[in-house]
């Protein structure tokens, strides 16, 4: 199965990476175990090993606690609560096979938006004579 540009763009959008990816390498990225995170987050080390896996969602007071131990900026915040609202969206709606209606419906939309123009008609839908596509300007 292919896909034009544009919707390739928009369903790569959902493989993006994750609330549990971008804590994963946050937490790298600060030298901690991930013990050591929990321990300073005040969090259990299950409950963020889950949360790293992409098994629980953790709360916005979690995510913020964890961003404030590994001195994340408050734009990465907002970055992370996004992504973890899309994870919500995802395991709420997934079953119910909205989710993928939605994807769908953008895949399609980015699809119509990938098609060629026809620059043989001016922006009113005239051709270069004025005619709009029959001969009979009264039809």
């Amino acid at each position: 199965m292919s896909c034009s540009i544009m919707s390739c763009t928009i369903l790569s959008m959902f493989a993006q990476p994750t609330y549990a990816s971008v804590l994963r390498a946050a937490r790298e990225r600060c030298g901690l175990s991930m013990r050591q995170l929990a321990a300073q987050a005040d969090l259990d080390q299950g409950a963020l090993s889950k949360f790293e896996n992409g098994h629980r969602l953790p709360s916005e007071e979690q995510l913020r606690r964890l961003a404030g131990v590994c001195d994340v900026d408050d734009d990465e915040v907002d970055y992370w609560l996004a992504l973890r609202a899309v994870s919500e969206f995802q395991q709420k709606y997934q079953h119910a096979g909205y989710y993928n209606s939605c994807v769908g419906i953008l895949s399609e939309s980015a699809g119509a938006y990938n098609q060629p123009l026809d620059h043989s008609r001016a922006p009113d839908g005239s051709d270069a004579s004025g005619n709009f596509g029959n001969s009979d300007p009264c039809e």
